[in-house]
């Protein structure tokens, strides 16, 4: 899976830009890493809900398998998504 939060954590603040004064780069330097302080917790978040969507289909192909009929087509579709929402080579 993608680590968001990683990903977020570390984007970087521009360098360059119409700072004016240092107050002003200082005041855009703390607003930037406050604002990828609370992306990176929103992204949190949402990756414990991935994780339970991941674990629910996963559960939902195994019981396609067990059941015996015919769902191939349903369950590699299903393998495939999985694979590649985890990061995984399908």
């Amino acid at each position: 899976m993608i680590d968001l939060h990683a990903r977020i954590m570390n984007l970087r603040a521009r360098e360059d830009g119409p700072f004016g004064s240092p107050s002003t780069r200082i005041a855009y330097k703390t607003g930037h890493r406050d604002a990828r302080h609370a992306a990176a917790e929103l992204a949190s978040e949402q990756d414990v809900v991935v994780e339970e969507l991941y674990e629910a289909l996963e559960a939902c192909v195994s019981s396609l398998v067990d059941s015996g009929r015919d769902h191939a087509p349903s369950v590699e579709q299903a393998r495939v998504a999985l694979a590649k929402a985890r990061g995984d080579q399908p």
